[in-house]
């Protein structure tokens, strides 16, 4: 007989991030990315494995990033990337994050060199966040989890608590009780801040505003709750909080891609004759 426990001696929970692109760039002098496009609220996580890259940053000057290190950023206020010197070669992740942000942003952090797990990982990143299955998508995203929490475990430096830090952390466990609605002037009384500090704070921990990231959990909530049957689209909407069937359909079409209708004829109770 065994009985063994093993106990966290602090804090272990795991924000939960939605990878969107993969980057396998191996680049020659003469790169260069003058960015034109930009998508709020994601991240960039760049992990350099040889050679030396070159960031700029509105309003944060320039980063350089050498030999093998990780650095995230801010994707919206990354206007130009290139090659400084011969080669600079990279892989490049977007993505989001929900839950404060476990890294720091626009640091380089120098990291021993890749081991084979990373590059197995990465096939399998790269094979699944392509896949027609929801199912294995959300698994590429769960494998990026672990690569770069694996890559920060490595790191030497410190990552020190924000101020704030356990104020947003109990909003956002507060986000995921009440799907169903939750103003702004509530999630400021549980954080005790005045409403526009409190937004500013949420926004510097999370990328995006209290609204777009409880809307965002709302609708992936959704996603859930159709792909395992748990109820229909009209019982989701009501469930969710919003106000009719087409206000959630419209958003839901609007995040996700495809209508909720969708989500659910992809459920457990579909009628699958493969």
């Amino acid at each position: 007989m065994k009985n063994q426990c093993v106990r966290a001696s602090g804090g272990s929970l795991v924000g939960s991030a939605e990878l969107k692109t993969i980057w396998e760039v191996e680049a020659v002098s003469g790169y260069d990315c003058v960015k034109g496009w930009k998508s709020p609220g994601s991240l960039i996580a760049i992990r350099t494995l040889s050679g030396t890259g070159n960031m700029v940053l509105e309003g944060m000057g320039k980063i350089e990033a050498d030999g093998s290190s990780l650095v995230f950023v801010e994707e919206n206020k990354l206007k130009r990337y290139f090659c400084f010197g011969e080669v600079w070669n990279f892989w490049w992740f977007e993505f989001n994050m929900y839950g404060s942000l476990p890294f720091p942003l626009h640091k380089v952090m120098r990291l021993p060199q890749l081991q084979e797990e990373d590059s197995a990982d990465l096939a399998e990143c790269q094979s699944f966040l392509v896949s027609a299955s929801s199912v294995k998508r959300i698994l590429a995203s769960s494998v990026f989890c672990t690569m770069f929490y694996r890559w920060l475990s490595l790191w030497d430096g410190e990552i020190r608590k924000t101020p704030y830090q356990n104020e947003i952390d109990a909003v956002i466990a507060e986000m995921h009780k009440r799907l169903d609605g939750f103003s702004l002037s509530e999630m400021a009384r549980i954080a005790g801040l005045g409403e526009r500090r409190f937004r500013q704070i949420f926004i510097q921990r999370t990328g995006c505003s209290p609204k777009k990231y409880h809307d965002r959990l709302r609708l992936q909530t959704g996603d859930i709750w159709l792909r395992q049957g748990v109820c229909n689209v009209g019982e989701a909407a009501e469930s969710l909080g919003f106000s009719s069937l087409f206000h959630f359909s419209r958003a839901f079409k609007m995040y996700h891609g495809y209508a909720p209708s969708r989500a659910a004829a992809e459920g457990p109770n579909r009628n699958d004759n493969r």
